[in-house]
């Protein structure tokens, strides 16, 4: 059997005052920069290595990040390490009350643009270096798995029948906005976990040998950061960050863990725009001590060895400055399957359902770009912002079954 090497480190992020929040456009009304920090904003790195390859696994508490940007940073991760650009992976928390990144082109000179190329520079270099210094890291560990299964969230297409006697859609973004309403469409209720362990060597010294974590717990949430909502001007890393603030009090000193958005371009948490840091400790704390729970019943994972491999879609002829990147990860018989853009929550449910692996992850909104990919079935029924988006964004019915298609052929493959 190979062996695993793994190193973590993280950095603090939180934007200053003078940055705007991303994630609604009602916050527009009210001007550039925000109102305070709630909870600190992290990026957070994790090296991997077996033989001579090397995986990197970035988070980072941001709403979205741009195809440029990702690229720009993935490239200099990839440089800085001397790997290939195909083993980093490089997440976002999707958190709706993260700074803004990405500028207006038509005012690239504006005070905002300003600010906002300033602190994208530094968090970029700030990556960076976090990934060095985890690279530096080289602890002996094992994988383990587990999968918490809760109802968090729902899905907010709500399928009516309009005055035509045709399906339509109406958007339940809260369901405090709209008391009674028995929501009916697909929600993935699983949460997969992986968590590598350290394993003490035979020289291990704790005066003298190397300093690093005893475990870092990856948790994959299909449920939109969303908690606080379009009224709150304040800066947090939502539940994901309650969620991690939970495990690793629960655990100890020695945890680190890592968010990955799971496929939920299409669900919302049940205390979704709730406009209330209580309800983020809330629901962070129930998905956090749901899966500290759950790895009662944890599984080693046979580790055979790390791989990688990437593919781009694009969405259709035409459409030349979108494209979608599909990138797995492969960590012993354990997978994450990393995908750009804003997925449904069925293509979560599809890839894990094809996956011959002992666990797989899905993780959205991964290695840039933006926009909703609703399912086949999404554009039967008219309504529904989302299907505005993908329209907008160049993408079609057929692009999340190419997708699906992608991932399963590169799990085969791997």
């Amino acid at each position: 059997m190979k062996e695993l090497r793994f190193g973590y480190y993280d950095c603090i992020i939180t934007p200053p005052v003078s940055i705007g929040l991303a994630g609604y456009e009602k916050r527009d009304v009210h001007g550039f920069g925000n109102s305070g920090v709630i909870d600190e904003l992290y990026a957070r790195a994790l090296s991997l290595k077996s033989g001579n390859i090397q995986l990197i696994i970035i988070t980072v508490d941001v709403c979205l990040l741009d195809e440029n940007t990702a690229d720009i940073i993935r490239e200099k991760v990839a440089e800085k390490l001397m790997i290939p650009v195909d083993n980093v992976m490089l997440n976002v928390s999707h958190t709706h009350s993260g700074p803004r990144t990405m500028i207006d082109p038509s005012n690239s000179d504006s005070m905002e643009s300003r600010t906002i190329k300033a602190y994208m520079a530094e968090m970029a270099a700030k990556i960076v270096s976090i990934c060095s210094q985890a690279s530096a890291i080289s602890l002996k560990g094992m994988v383990y798995s587990t999968t918490f299964t809760a109802s968090v969230g729902y899905n907010r297409r709500y399928t009516i029948v309009n005055e035509n006697g045709n399906d339509g859609i109406k958007m339940l973004f809260s369901l405090w906005w709209n008391p009674g309403h028995e929501t009916n469409g697909v929600v993935d209720n699983n949460i997969p976990v992986l968590v590598v362990e350290r394993v003490d060597e035979k020289d291990y010294d704790s005066y003298f040998s190397q300093s690093g974590y005893d475990r870092i717990v990856i948790f994959n949430v299909p449920a939109h950061p969303v908690v606080l909502g379009e009224d709150s001007r304040y800066v947090s890393a939502d539940y994901p960050g309650a969620t991690r603030r939970c495990i690793e009090s629960t655990l100890g000193n020695g945890t680190r863990a890592m968010f990955l958005l799971g496929a939920c371009g299409n669900v919302n948490p049940f205390f979704a725009c709730q406009n209330n840091p209580k309800a983020v400790e809330i629901l962070g704390n129930a998905i956090g001590y749901g899966i500290c729970a759950s790895l009662s019943r944890r599984r080693e994972i046979e580790f055979d060895g790390l791989n990688a491999e990437s593919e781009i879609i694009k969405p259709r002829d035409g459409v030349h400055d979108k494209r979608v990147v599909t990138q797995v990860f492969r960590i012993g018989k354990s997978v994450i399957s990393a995908i750009s853009c804003e997925c449904f929550t069925e293509l979560g449910i599809r890839i894990r359902n094809g996956s011959g692996f002992d666990q797989t992850l899905v993780a959205a909104n991964s290695n840039g770009g933006c926009g909703y990919i609703p399912d086949r079935e999404a554009f039967k029924t008219a309504g529904g912002y989302e299907l505005q988006s993908a329209a907008d964004s160049g993408f079609d019915e057929d692009l999340l079954d190419k997708i699906a298609d992608s991932v399963t052929g590169i799990l085969n493959r791997i």
